[in-house]
């Protein structure tokens, strides 16, 4: 009897290992962290899925060869510190593209390693978008599309957004100078 309850002692502490091991594998393998995507060259085009909105100019997308981080092309956002105007520029962002299949188009790499791209939901603009809104400010310095300054003209006179006070909101580069975000 007693080389029985061994020998069961043994099987058992085998089995306990097997599922153990078995738990640590499943376990990485749902919840290992996907692979980050080089930048791609300028003039790719991806379609991707969003996973996460990080502020009100640049996502997280999911690609099928791995995440990307994007920066929005051609426009700027308030930034996070500068409350409660980055909050409502992200807010407006993820409304637009939260969970959505957007189309990436690369137009440059950042200093930061982010591929700087043009993002469309159908055929929707939504750098455009949001400058309509008014969340965001045209990046004169990156971008001379006319229809981006004609919208950020329009979003002005009706006080959308960041246009409906006078303030820091409306320069975020001016406030990045003189604050560490």
């Amino acid at each position: 009897m007693s080389s029985f309850l061994r020998q069961l002692k043994s099987y058992s502490l085998i089995w306990l290992t097997f599922l153990v091991m078995s738990s640590i594998s499943l376990y990485r393998w749902q919840f290992a962290p996907e692979p980050t995507l080089a930048a791609p060259a300028n003039g790719t085009t991806l379609q991707c899925t969003v996973s996460k909105v990080i502020d009100g100019d640049s996502i997280i997308a999911k690609c099928p060869e791995g995440k990307l981080e994007i920066r929005l092309h051609g426009i700027d956002a308030p930034e996070m510190g500068q409350k409660p105007w980055g909050q409502r520029a992200k807010k407006a962002l993820k409304n637009l593209v939260a969970k959505q299949s957007v189309r990436i188009e690369i137009t440059d790499t950042d200093r930061y390693g982010r591929s700087v791209s043009s993002l469309y939901i159908h055929q929707q603009d939504v750098a455009l978008a949001l400058i309509e809104q008014g969340w965001v400010t045209v990046y004169h310095q990156y971008n001379d599309k006319p229809e981006y300054a004609a919208a950020e003209n329009q979003a002005r006179a009706k006080k959308h957004g960041i246009w409906s006070t006078n303030g820091a909101q409306q320069q975020p580069s001016k406030w990045r100078k003189y604050h560490n975000p």
